[in-house]
């Protein structure tokens, strides 16, 4: 029974987890389209010329943000399972979040 609950509590986790990966990289997918189509004018105010947005610096900056936030939330919940006293989830499976 104790294998059931936690199999049942590890479906449930993978499920909230693909939900937020969903809504992050829709969010993601718009918001570089944004980037990709926003054109303004230069700093001399040539009202005849658009310049595009170059935006593969902005896109990197904000995916490193997004990936460090990820690692960031991984390493808080092994932090709060060794205070609880607990062994993480993830050890218990020989993951090895750095390969």
């Amino acid at each position: 029974l104790l294998i059931l609950t936690n199999n049942l509590r590890m479906i449930k986790w993978g499920l909230v987890l693909a939900l937020i990966m969903m809504i992050t990289g829709t969010i993601n997918t718009i918001s570089a389209k944004f980037a990709d189509v926003s054109a303004s004018y230069g700093a001399d105010k040539c009202k005849s010329f658009h310049r595009t947005f170059y935006h593969p610096f902005f896109q990197a900056i904000l995916m490193f943000i997004g990936e460090a936030g990820c690692l960031a939330v991984y390493h808080l919940t092994v932090v709060i399972a060794k205070r609880k006293g607990e062994e993480p989830e993830v050890a218990r499976e020989g993951f090895k979040p750095y390969f």
